[in-house]
């Protein structure tokens, strides 16, 4: 027999191996297999009876790691999906799916449990071990000869029979505690009293951190235990989980619920009662309570024996977004994030695959999540960018792949957004999708007064607050209420120009201007993330008075500590928030009313809801509208939508104001208004004339090279290549350079891909990767439904 293996490898081909008599591979199970000079897990794709490959090439599987497919059928076909769509190998697919420390070689080090003297199945194992001091190198043990290590080795860990040390892809800082274990010792020993108290409670305990019981014990009693050979000090592991919320001290919250909430919640839970598929679109203003009607559709979904998916964008998933739904279901959540060590990642994954949790909660990752029956999938901020993987295999969006697994479950989805994205609008108007909608705040709060500012006729528009803005934060800072201010760019300075010549200081590895930060007096580029001092004199001419361009979040909070010296301020933006729970500090100093004013990027836009907060201000609404992005008034719409959202959450009346130099333009202008419908016709009346989204399908193949001739040759080749091919009802531009033609010392190329038809689409790329050798010294790199052309 043969099996077809999927590789975690760049290379689109499965390959085939030979499954030795003693071994019973199943589809969907992990093998381990000899590849080139190494050895890797891969996912056994296929078996078959015959192969036409020659006997003497093919390699024979080394060890089966699964009895049972470590991915169901649903998740098998998902994968599947998202490798022919996406263009990625089937191996790069099941690795992104898996969290890390699943493979075999982070295996380092394996240490005995309490469990092991107990158990008398593993027992030539168990006894190397002990042998080894209860500790031995993976290595070591892989060169004893046993059978089926890898998989006796996993199933040791899931008895609790062995701790594993694993060697995880990224560095992780490990934290340790110091803790006393008790040693095994017959002979009498001669004890003070207090030293016998010591040791009779550690007889009890077997082991305790010293930290616990160093108020009761002190450091010199615990040596002294130790030196007597009753007692050992050693460092343990400790495993935090940012998410990991004491359930107990929750109380949930009750709602009376608007007529708006209950009609949609019928409609889900209908669906949910019926097991078939539907996806609906929840059109909720902010404030509209759509967090609720998430609740009470999950416990329906519970209700009737099934399980459920929340996907929340990367940057409001914090542990307060989470808090909410932890004083509902407890300890049945699980939630998957990049933020958690390695550590308890898996360890959450492999407690969702057992069937100890019934809801997942997480960024687009979470889809992934090995969860039995799934009968609810649900997106909230269903617009987000951060839904779609960008730069690495698979170029997936989390949103999409929501929809199709939710096709392969029966279930129903639910697209939640105060500002839909124009693709998921479609889908309502072409009827693949069904419009539930929701208008009206859930406490019937007035929606907030609108000021757009137009600082072209600002007597002084060089400074950063118009009179206007200035006036109204002085009026709510004597009023003891709150202010949120809003800037989509960190830092003190968007570049830095020499005034005498002209000159800008660019990153050198990515042909980007610098963006100045005052706090290290350094110049950062916000790509690479490469910093070097601030410059004293110019490069060109020698110059020593320099231009700073548009104000950053750092500016800003400068200005407003000189005009309004008597106010707290707190800036939230990438900067502020790297350290450990330093988001979490912020947003409790808002809410128990120690900040006066708020100030920061997007990530203060989503799942905020401060009562105390008055006024809204938009410091500058043309950031995103300077960016050469078809996107880019879309997302100004989302972003002034969402910021006036943070105001008028409760009885105070709330006011948006608006600075601008553009301020005819129709994303402030429908957003002023709150008209999603009109910003929509608009925009993809705009769109069609163009060829763009939604009505069209969009693909892009991303050329970059370390010297910049040999891609411009390469370009030039493939040009005169397209112009050959019969290219019916497809338009392909390119390949020429992209916006950003410099990032991270590799100069980019790429060729944009356009049709109303997804099939015309997969066709050109299949054709071009058949016939179109691409050098090795030229990374190539193709993104399907891609968020930025950039």
């Amino acid at each position: 027999m043969y099996a077809q293996v999927a590789l975690p490898i760049n290379q689109a081909e499965n390959f085939v191996y030979r499954v030795p008599p003693n071994l019973n591979p199943i589809k969907g199970a992990r093998v381990v297999v000899p590849f080139q000079y190494q050895t890797l897990t891969g996912v056994v794709v296929k078996l078959k009876q015959k192969t036409d490959l020659p006997a003497q090439k093919i390699k024979k599987i080394k060890e089966v790691l699964e009895e049972k497919p470590i991915f169901d059928e649903q998740l098998f076909n998902l994968a599947i999906w998202i490798s022919n769509y996406y263009q990625c190998p089937l191996g790069l697919v099941f690795k992104a799916m898996l969290p890390a420390g699943s493979d075999i070689r982070t295996i380092r080090k394996i240490r005995l449990t309490k469990g092991a003297a107990k158990n008398n199945d593993h027992g030539k194992i168990v006894s190397l071990i002990k042998n080894s001091g209860n500790e031995m190198d993976f290595k070591k043990l892989l060169a004893k000869n046993i059978t089926s290590p890898y998989k006796e080795i996993l199933e040791m860990e899931e008895e609790g029979i062995i701790e594993i040390e694993r060697e995880y892809r990224r560095k992780i800082r490990k934290k340790t505690l110091n803790y006393l274990k008790l040693t095994e010792n017959e002979d009498d020993v001669d004890l003070t009293r207090r030293q016998q108290e010591l040791y009779n409670f550690l007889k009890e305990e077997r082991l305790v951190a010293v930290k616990d019981i160093s108020d009761e014990f002190s450091y010199s009693l615990i040596k002294k235990i130790e030196e007597k050979g009753l007692g050992q000090v050693i460092k343990k592991e400790i495993v935090e989980d940012r998410f990991a919320i004491n359930t107990n001290k929750i109380v949930p919250e009750e709602f009376d619920l608007t007529t708006e909430q209950i009609n949609v919640i019928n409609e889900i839970k209908s669906n949910i009662k019926k097991e078939l598929f539907g996806v609906y679109l929840l059109h909720g203003v902010t404030a509209s309570g759509k967090t609720e009607v998430y609740i009470r559709s999950m416990k329906e979904t519970l209700k009737s024996g099934k399980t459920a998916i929340l996907l929340i964008p990367e940057i409001a998933l914090t542990p307060q977004t989470v808090e909410r739904f932890y004083s509902h279901f407890g300890d049945s959540i699980a939630v998957l994030h990049s933020k958690q060590s390695d550590r308890t990642r898996y360890n959450n994954w492999n407690e969702i695959r057992k069937g100890n949790k019934k809801i997942v909660i997480g960024p687009r990752s979470a889809i992934f999540a090995p969860l039995k029956n799934v009968g609810l999938l649900i997106v909230d901020e269903e617009h987000e960018n951060s839904y779609k993987q960008q730069g690495r295999k698979p170029m997936y969006n989390g949103r999409d792949m929501a929809v199709l697994r939710g096709k392969l479950s029966e279930a129903t989805v639910v697209l939640g957004s105060a500002t839909p994205s124009l693709e998921s609008y479609y889908n309502v108007e072409t009827g693949k999708y069904d419009l539930l909608e929701m208008k009206k705040k859930v406490k019937n709060e007035k929606l907030p007064e609108f000021h757009i500012i137009d600082m072209r006729e600002v007597e002084d528009n060089h400074e950063i607050f118009s009179p206007m803005l200035r006036d109204k934060i002085e009026q709510r800072l004597k009023k003891n209420e709150q202010v949120i201010l809003f800037q989509n760019r960190r830092g003190y300075a968007s570049y830095v120009q020499c005034v005498n010549c002209g000159y800008v200081f660019q990153c050198n590895d990515c042909n980007i201007s610098q963006t100045y930060h005052h706090k290290d007096n350094s110049i950062v580029c916000h790509y690479c993330g490469k910093k070097v001092p601030a410059p004293r004199k110019c490069p060109e001419c020698g110059g020593v008075i320099f231009n700073f361009g548009s104000p950053g979040t750092e500016k800003i909070e400068k200005s407003l500590e000189y005009i309004f010296p008597q106010a707290t301020i707190a800036r939230m933006d990438r900067d502020t928030t790297v350290r450990k729970n330093s988001h979490q500090l912020i947003y409790d100093r808002v809410k128990n009313g120690k900040i006066d004013i708020l100030l920061g990027t997007q990530m203060i836009i989503k799942g905020l809801d401060f009562p105390n907060v008055t006024l809204v201000g938009i410091v500058s609404a043309d950031v995103n509208l300077n960016l050469p992005d078809f996107r880019a008034a879309e997302r100004n719409f989302q972003h002034v939508t969402q910021v006036a959202g943070r105001t008028g959450r409760s009885k105070k009346k709330g006011e948006v104001v608006v600075q601008t130099y553009n301020p005819e333009h129709y994303s402030i202008l429908f957003g002023k208004d709150r008209d999603y419908e009109g910003f929509y016709n608009y925009e993809t009346r705009l769109r069609d004339k163009l060829n763009y989204p939604p009505n069209f399908k969009l693909a892009r193949i991303l050329f970059s090279a370390k010297k910049e001739d040999s891609l411009k040759e390469f370009a030039k080749r493939i040009r005169s290549r397209l112009r050959k091919n019969n290219l019916k009802r497809l338009i392909v531009m390119g390949p020429v350079a992209a916006p950003l033609n410099k990032i991270k010392k590799r100069y980019r190329y790429h060729i944009i891909i356009k049709s109303s038809s997804q099939n015309r689409i997969a066709n050109f790329i299949k054709w071009f990767e058949d016939t179109v050798i691409v050098p090795n010294y030229i990374r190539c790199s193709i993104d399907i439904d891609p968020i930025s052309l950039m």
